[in-house]
């Protein structure tokens, strides 16, 4: 599941993600993507990654925009799960080039796959651990819609 928020706040959203992930839905995993206003031409973006069976508090929150976020958001920093990393917080190198390993948002394929019938899969294919999610590319895509 894949929620993404434009210049609004995560409240709604935050809500929702216990429901996504609860017993009554398949839904292994939930990736949040927010995009905050553009100050000067660059632009807050924070991405949130929860899984399954991990108290439906975000695992990974990654700042991944052209800008750090803004105090409030950053100054929450944990969203009662994982510390934000990236763009603006402690000296993280820019989001400015593809594998780049802080902005590489890792997935489990464990959880993605979860009820695929091996024998669906193509002859040969290796499951990988994780599939990458690049916030870099992701960033790219939301930069060229502005």
């Amino acid at each position: 599941m894949i929620q993404v928020n434009y210049r609004r706040g995560l409240g709604t959203t935050l809500v929702k993600v216990p429901i996504w992930l609860g017993a009554a839905t398949g839904v292994q995993v939930v990736v949040v993507i927010s995009i905050y206003e553009t100050v000067a031409g660059n632009v807050p973006m924070l991405a949130l990654a929860y899984h399954r069976g991990a108290a439906n508090n975000p695992v990974t929150a990654i700042s991944f925009g052209t800008r750090q976020l803004h105090a409030t958001i950053a100054g929450v920093n944990n969203f009662g799960g994982a510390q934000i990393v990236g763009v603006g917080i402690g000296g993280a190198a820019a989001c400015n080039a593809a594998n780049i390993p802080l902005y590489q948002l890792q997935l489990p394929s464990v959880l993605l796959l979860n009820g695929v019938n091996p024998a669906n899969l193509p002859a040969g294919y290796v499951i990988p651990a994780n599939y990458t999610l690049d916030l870099f590319m992701i960033q790219q895509e939301i930069l060229a819609s502005y």
